[in-house]
């Protein structure tokens, strides 16, 4: 049984404003999580997966004639994750040897920061009775690597003299790249 305390607090901001045809906001969140258990991290206070501290959202909306036009800018301050700072050797009962990732602080370290803008085209027709929409959206138009997870491994490898060691080898998760959507809608 873990028993624990978590405290949240943050901000929220949210600002529009719509000329014409032509309509924008910008919000911006700061959001604070931190938790406490007695069994984990030496009883120590640690950021939570939830603790993103920064989030910016920026919006653009252009309705000219029988088109849209879409531009959003999304950026987050990187996330917490738990470091390795080493490999950490066992001896096992039947005299082997095992050996594990060594890991710091809980949620000690971050992630790099996250940003993508996404850009959006959209043409609205009808025929007849039918209604359409025919568009292009690009997700992540400038192709950032933005990071979602780190993890860790340990893996044998070799010094110049043919030494075996342990070290600690990392394994990062990428969200998507640039990607395309082309989207045909019709209503009738």
């Amino acid at each position: 049984d873990i028993r624990g305390v978590e405290n949240v607090g943050g901000l929220e901001v949210l600002w529009r404003q719509k000329h014409g045809a032509y309509s924008h906001w910008i919000s911006y969140t700061f959001s604070n999580a931190l938790a406490r258990f007695d069994s984990l991290n030496s009883g120590l206070q640690f950021p939570t997966d939830a603790d993103q501290r920064h989030a910016i959202n920026w919006t653009h909306n252009l309705d000219w004639k029988k088109w849209s036009f879409s531009v959003a800018w999304n950026f987050h301050s990187g996330r917490p994750f738990t470091p390795a700072i080493g490999v950490k050797s066992i001896n096992n009962p039947d005299g082997s040897i095992a050996h594990e990732v060594l890991y710091g602080p809980r949620n000690s370290a971050r992630l790099p920061d996250y940003h993508r803008l996404d850009v959006s085209v959209q043409y609205h027709f009808k025929i007849g009775k039918m209604k359409g929409d025919i568009g292009l959206s690009i997700f992540n138009f400038y192709n950032r690597n933005n990071i979602q997870s780190r993890s860790f491994f340990v893996e044998e490898s070799y010094n110049n003299n043919g030494s075996s060691q342990y070290v600690v080898g990392a394994f990062e998760r990428s969200l998507l790249g640039s990607t395309g959507n082309l989207f045909l809608l019709l209503r009738w």
